[in-house]
């Protein structure tokens, strides 16, 4: 029996479908949902238990921005759900303005940066010790994945603060998954980069096939582990 599987970011794009995936094909029945909204954990736990009736989903409201506060929820998932098998790390924010246009405060900046660099940092250092922890009791895969698209090796002006903070995200992954192969590489830790906006209505770029790369990745043996997985790109 596969380990939990903690979704930060459970959105109703790739969150909630790597969830439902992993509950219908991967016989993972104990799942953890992060979210910063009661809405966004109702949704993907009605979503992921209408295909998955077995699955066993505890919700917690947290932003992932109040370090404090995230850190509790972590701590109090592994207590509760247990020591996590894969964690997922997805949460992120979109806005649409030009480098150098009025709308877009400071402010604005910095808490683009907090989502997916110090939110990622608190889940790595909560989380990690707790996946080695599963990978000792025989785990298949211990992972620590995280959403990431190809704006870090191309960047788009448009999306200028976003390319920052994902471009930071992708250098702190790098920095953890070094760290961990110090450590004895007990953790796969990776981006998925996706090749574009995703969408249901994507011929590649959906939530369906994405789900499913992290599948193929969890089904690798250790050999095949890299830092980085592409999809659609």
């Amino acid at each position: 029996m596969p380990g939990p599987i903690f979704i930060i970011g459970c959105g109703p794009m790739i969150g909630s479908h790597v969830a439902r995936l992993f509950a219908t094909s991967a016989n993972f029945t104990s799942l953890a949902l992060f979210a910063r909204t009661d809405a966004t954990l109702i949704a993907a736990t009605e979503f992921i238990t209408a295909a998955a009736t077995k699955a066993q989903i505890t919700a917690y409201k947290t932003d992932v921005t109040d370090s404090l506060a995230f850190a509790y929820a972590l701590r109090n998932a592994v207590e509760k759900v247990g020591n996590p098998e894969v964690v997922v790390y997805n949460p992120a924010r979109i806005h649409f303005t030009p480098p150098f246009g009025p709308a877009y405060a400071d402010m604005d900046v910095v808490t683009d940066f907090s989502i997916p660099c110090l939110g990622l940092r608190t889940a790595a250092q909560v989380l990690l010790p707790a996946i080695r922890a599963c990978a000792d009791e025989g785990a298949r895969h211990p992972a620590l994945w995280v959403t990431s698209g190809a704006i870090v090796h191309d960047p788009i002006p448009i999306l200028w603060s976003l390319c920052m903070a994902k471009s930071g995200q992708a250098s702190l992954v790098k920095c953890i998954a070094k760290e961990e192969a110090g450590m004895g590489g007990k953790v796969h830790v990776a981006l998925v980069t996706v090749g574009g906006q995703v969408g249901v209505e994507e011929e590649v770029n959906n939530p369906v096939m994405i789900a499913e790369t992290f599948l193929n990745m969890w089904r690798q043996g250790k050999a095949e582990w890299g830092v980085e997985m592409k999809h659609g790109w």
